[in-house]
């Protein structure tokens, strides 16, 4: 597999994230003539709070886990991680963007491991 660049934007609550999400969504096009792929989220397009979810340790409450009703463990976060590796894999594209500000919510070193090993990244 070639290696991707990932780049995520992980705007906080009330800094705009939304409007940029959708901006990106809605100008998919010029981002693909640029090189760029922007993943398509599992529960919404724009937001890919899954990634969020998966990272987060499993005992958390989050609102996003009771809008969407998550049950977060070991089996989801395996699931999530196939259907974004799969993505990234089968992406024509060497830079992928994940979009959600849920990610500003890690705050155990666990979780920043498991965002590393879901993006099967080095960073």
């Amino acid at each position: 597999m070639t290696k991707k660049n990932i780049y995520l934007h992980i705007g906080t609550s009330k800094t705009g994230s939304t409007s940029i999400q959708h901006f990106l969504r809605d100008h998919i096009d010029t981002l693909r003539q640029s090189g760029f792929d922007l993943y398509n989220g599992m529960y919404d397009s724009s937001n890919h709070i899954e990634l969020f979810l998966a990272t987060m340790n499993y005992d958390r409450d989050s609102f996003a886990k009771t809008t969407f009703k998550v049950d977060t463990n070991r089996e989801y976060a395996k699931q999530i991680t196939r259907r974004l590796n799969r993505y990234i894999g089968e992406s024509d594209f060497e830079n992928i963007i994940f979009t959600t500000e849920g990610l500003f919510r890690l705050r155990y070193s666990g979780e920043i491991l498991r965002l590393k090993k879901i993006l099967n990244s080095n960073f």
